[in-house]
């Protein structure tokens, strides 16, 4: 009987050793495969104990902050993202409430600050994820830059306002060309029946401005509609004098003297006039 029991027992021991063992390898293929997650996730992953401290930053976090792990393991979390992240971050813990012992919980915080090694801080998306194990808290905040959405988002709103600008100037142009087509022709015609010289004098500036208002319009709508690039020939020193005389009066009302110095035998470039001429206004405009 003594021998049976001792058997019994040992039979019992190796079962308990064997589940144990099973238990073990359970966890650590858990483990393994937690980790190859956290490692090959394209989004930045840094978990934080209750002081935000730093325990665990992956690989995409490194990329993304420009940090090595080992850098980063121990350090406040503030280190990467700025100080207005925490108002974030506590106002989403404050919504967790207590808990239980152990509680999993997660929440969008939206756009916030990262802030790169090399000073650079940039726009980026914001998760957190509280977990208290035997009392002890831990947050893990997901992030994913979205530098790139914002300068589309960006580019498609310039697009917007330029198609608007288009459809503006569309109208403008047809507006105030017929009225500047009927003072045009009324000034020629005058000028060819009136001898009075101050009066001629005068309709030669009606139709000299009403000329300049027909080429500002013309180049408003060849700015605004964007149209593909159409490279040829082309005399930058015609470019230059013809995006000049559209700030002629508010250079001189800024008390701006412009000296130019255009050689007339300059070659011709392979340009888009219509490229060219938003690179002379651009240049004008910033040097205002």
């Amino acid at each position: 009987m003594a021998q049976e029991a001792r058997a019994y027992a040992d039979t019992a021991s190796m079962g308990a050793a064997a589940g144990r063992r099973e238990a073990e390898e359970k966890f650590l293929v858990s483990q393994l495969r937690l980790q190859s997650i956290i490692e090959s996730a394209m989004d930045a992953i840094i978990t934080v104990d209750q002081n935000q401290n730093i325990v665990l930053f992956n690989r995409a976090a490194e990329q993304m902050f420009g940090c090595s792990t080992q850098e980063a393991i121990g350090q406040p979390l503030d280190r990467f993202l700025p100080a207005r992240f925490r108002e974030a971050h506590h106002s989403h813990v404050h919504a967790f409430g207590q808990g239980g012992v152990t509680s999993r919980k997660m929440g969008h915080l939206g756009t916030v600050s990262g802030l790169r090694t090399n000073g650079e801080e940039f726009p980026v998306e914001a998760a957190i994820s509280h977990i208290t194990v035997e009392g002890k808290k831990y947050y893990t905040v997901i992030l994913r830059d979205i530098t790139d959405r914002k300068r589309i988002e960006e580019q498609l709103r310039r697009t917007e306002r330029v198609a608007e600008l288009g459809t503006l100037a569309s109208g403008m142009a047809h507006e105030i060309g017929t009225p500047m087509n009927v003072i045009l022709g009324r000034a020629e015609y005058l000028m060819d029946r009136v001898k009075e010289e101050p009066v001629k004098k005068g309709l030669q500036t009606i139709v000299a401005q009403v000329e300049r208002i027909t080429r500002v319009m013309n180049q408003l709508l060849a700015f605004a509609r964007r149209k593909p690039p159409e490279r040829g020939p082309l005399v930058l020193k015609d470019i230059v004098e013809d995006s000049l005389e559209l700030f002629r009066e508010r250079l001189a009302k800024s008390g701006v003297t412009v000296q130019l110095a255009l050689d007339d035998h300059c070659p011709a470039a392979q340009a888009d006039a219509d490229q060219m001429s938003q690179v002379i206004i651009n240049l004008i405009m910033n040097a205002l």
